[in-house]
């Protein structure tokens, strides 16, 4: 018998297909982006990390990029986001819920008040006390505060479909903004119900998300601490899509404890009780004396345009906060934007009397009921002072002046370019500048070499039945993302 053969195998190479990176990154960015859709299904997007590393690494990118924390997520935030990760992180919304004083038996507001004090003062510490640790990097800091009334509300709702990611538009599939619990809440400021019976539950749904007073710092829990300085912070940013107040002298302490922020925007709502906005106006100074040398750009929006604000005798119109005013013209001289809304007048910003020296100013925008008045004389007036205020603000490029409401708008906007600049009107009612004031602002644009500049003057009507909202006028104003922030103009 013979022996048998042996019969010798080369071994295989087994071949892989390698994909392109480029189409790599086209497959994952498709992934990514289907994943914020609230429309679709979707596996967690920490799946497509384990890939490869170049997956992992751009997956952590994305999702670390904007971050919603709540008061019992700073430790597993500072626990993951090692240094590695840190530049990943742009914009932080801390999210912290409150109590409202319905949620007792018996009704204890001082209570509720001090131990919602200490809530927000802790999450606000403790996720200070972990950016304080940060360096070289620059980020967005948003706080909001949610009320238990405003949750309980959210919580008829399928949450993982209706609550929008905050840093998105909340968009569904047609293009079309998707449902918003802030949204459905502004029918609460509509005129109150003609039947009376309702009107006990209508001022209750208006005091659960406007809150019985504003949030504050408790002094107790600070143990008469500073909150550490952190130098991460460029941005500092609250949304009217938050209903509840942060008190002027703890939004003063928090400017403060960013000494290197180069933007601070605040949109609040206002009470719409003039004894509740006083008190908050009586302290709204500070929050300009602590604004940081480093601040280039500073806005302030208040909320008072729904009916409810608006209603005969509850609220004094139009609002003057002159304490605001003072400390802007004293302290703000280092600012580059300014963009005040509702808060103070343009009519008393620009008065003869007014010391203004903002010699660094680039870009200002105003309100003034005056724009909405009908009277061209008074609007006249108003330009004519804004024109010789503007002669000491020698590097300011953009000027607007605007107001809207139900049924009237005017928009006033001067725009300096190389060697021509524009003045221009938009408005739903027939207003002519006069000669003498084109004249006044003629003499602005003379340099100090006696050069002239051409100055060109348009009118633009705008169409009445076109400006149904506040969103509807977005498209006319030129200083638009400093009046609001992107996604509040989605909610207004």
């Amino acid at each position: 018998m013979g022996s048998p053969s042996t019969t010798t195998v080369a071994p295989i190479s087994a071949k892989h297909t390698i994909i392109p990176t480029e189409i790599q990154l086209n497959i994952l960015a498709w992934l990514t982006k289907s994943h914020w859709n609230p429309n679709e299904s979707k596996p967690r997007l920490s799946n497509y990390a384990r890939v490869c590393k170049g997956w992992q690494s751009i997956v952590e990118q994305e999702s670390f990029r904007h971050l919603t924390l709540h008061a019992s997520d700073i430790e597993c935030f500072e626990r993951h986001v090692r240094p590695h990760r840190r530049g990943y992180v742009k914009h932080i919304l801390l999210e912290i819920c409150i109590e409202d004083c319905y949620d007792r038996r018996p009704l204890n507001p001082g209570y509720t008040d001090r131990k919602n004090s200490t809530t927000f003062t802790l999450a606000v510490w403790r996720l200070w006390q972990v950016l304080v640790t940060w360096k070289d990097h620059r980020l967005t800091v948003e706080l909001g505060i949610l009320s238990s009334f405003e949750r309980r509300l959210a919580s008829l709702h399928n949450e993982e479909n209706y609550w929008p990611k905050p840093w998105s538009l909340a968009q569904d599939q047609g293009g079309n903004l998707s449902m918003i619990p802030h949204i459905d809440h502004l029918a609460t400021f509509n005129l109150p119900p003609t039947d009376g019976m309702f009107i006990i539950g209508w001022n209750w749904q208006r005091s659960g998300l406007l809150g019985r007073a504003p949030v504050e710092f408790n002094s107790n829990t600070l143990l008469g601490r500073d909150l550490p300085k952190v130098e991460v912070i460029a941005r500092l940013l609250i949304r009217r899509r938050y209903f509840c107040n942060v008190s002027p002298n703890t939004l003063a302490q928090i400017f403060g404890s960013a000494p290197y922020t180069e933007v601070i925007h605040v949109e609040r709502w206002c009470y719409g009780m003039g004894r509740r906005d006083s008190e908050w106006d009586e302290h709204s100074e500070n929050l300009v004396h602590a604004l940081s040398p480093s601040l280039k750009r500073f806005s302030f929006f208040e909320e008072y345009s729904t009916p409810y604000h608006q209603r005969s005798g509850r609220m004094v119109l139009p609002r003057s906060n002159t304490r605001l005013l003072n400390s802007l013209t004293e302290t703000g001289r280092h600012l580059e934007h300014i963009s005040i809304s509702f808060a103070i007048d343009a009519q008393d910003f620009f008065l003869p009397q007014q010391q203004l020296d903002f010699s660094l100013l680039i870009t200002l925008a105003l309100t003034s009921e005056t724009m909405t008045s009908r009277s061209a004389v008074m609007v006249n007036e108003l330009l004519g002072n804004a024109a010789r205020a503007v002669k000491k603000m020698p590097k300011l490029k953009l000027l607007e002046i605007w107001n809207y409401k139900t049924g009237e708008t005017g928009i006033f906007v001067y725009e300096k370019l190389d060697r021509c600049s524009e003045i221009t009107w938009q408005g739903t009612w027939d207003f002519q500048i006069s000669q003498e004031v084109k004249d006044t602002w003629w003499e602005v644009l003379a340099d100090s070499d006696g050069d002239i500049f051409e100055l060109s003057v348009r009118h633009v009507t705008l169409e009445l039945d076109q400006l149904t909202s506040l969103a509807s006028i977005f498209p006319y104003l030129k200083l638009r993302e400093h009046i609001l922030d992107e996604v509040s103009w989605t909610q207004v």
